[in-house]
Formats: structure tokens, C-alpha cells, sequence
């Protein structure tokens, strides 16, 4: 296991989602449900986010952010969303996919969206690799040492 996977599940393995205690944000600004390290009431550091109902349960089959926070919104990490059958790994500029990443479908229901030809087939996933300007726009397909070298 990884050094950061197994710091994140040691420090959410104590707390639990408290609405109040640090915000954190979804890409539409709509407030998470959040545990993990804070910063002046925002979520800063390593921690997870969810989207909640309103009597404050998870709704598990939506977005579930985890990785590192800035200010209330992720900057690197892994979205979740079940009921939408993806998983996007990557960075992120208030909550939203932004710069590199790489985004697994577990259907073919979104393949629409993308020129086939950067889409690849790979263990059980569509994969789309490269960079992305916002949640489903994507940019320009490139590997990570692509990418670091196209922009910054």
C-alpha cells in the first residue's frame, strides 16, 4: 500500500462527518461533508469529502473526493462517483478536474463526449488520459511526462 493511502485511511479511521467543523466544497460550490486535516474552518491537508442528503447522510453512490485540500476545495487527488460509473484521478482547481489527470469509465455510456481516438480500452475501462479544463471538458491527450512538459 502506498505511504499516502495508508496515512489517509489512519487519519479518517478516527473522526467521523461532522457538518460544521471544516468546509470543504464540490466543484459547483455546493458545501461537502468533510473529515480530515483543517485550516482556518477549511479543509486543508489530507482528508475526504462527500456529498451528504439533507438530513446529513452520504449519498454513496455520489461524489467522493479524497486527497489533498486547499482552502475548502481539492487540489490533488480521486473523484468517485458511482452513479455516474467513473473514477477521475488527478489535480484539480476548485474541486474540478484541472491540469493532469486520468479518467477510468466504467461504461460506455459517457464515450460520447470524447474523439474515440483518445480513448482507450484497458482492464475492464474506457481510459482518457491527459489534461483537462473542467469536469468532462477535456483538453489534450498526453501521457503525465507529456504533460508536465506542455504546461505549468
Amino acid at each position: 500500500m502506498k505511504p499516502y493511502l495508508l496515512l489517509l485511511l489512519v487519519l479518517i479511521a478516527g473522526q467521523s462527518y461532522a457538518a460544521g467543523d471544516c468546509k470543504a466544497f464540490y466543484n459547483d460550490n455546493s458545501e461537502l461533508f468533510y473529515k480530515g486535516e483543517c485550516k482556518d474552518g477549511y479543509a486543508h491537508g489530507i482528508g475526504v469529502g462527500r456529498n451528504t442528503y439533507d438530513d446529513g447522510s452520504i449519498m454513496e453512490r455520489h461524489a467522493h473526493l479524497d486527497g489533498e485540500w486547499k482552502n475548502g476545495y481539492l487540489r490533488k487527488g480521486i473523484e468517485t462517483y458511482k452513479a455516474l460509473s467513473y473514477v477521475y484521478t488527478g489535480e484539480f482547481e476548485n474541486s474540478a478536474w484541472h491540469g493532469y489527470g486520468v479518467l477510468k469509465l466504467m461504461s460506455d455510456f459517457h464515450l460520447h463526449k470524447f474523439n474515440k481516438k483518445y480513448v482507450r480500452y484497458e482492464s475492464g475501462y474506457y481510459v482518457v488520459e491527459g489534461l483537462w479544463n473542467g469536469r468532462w471538458i477535456f483538453f489534450k491527450e498526453c501521457s503525465k511526462i507529456e504533460c508536465d512538459s506542455s504546461y505549468d
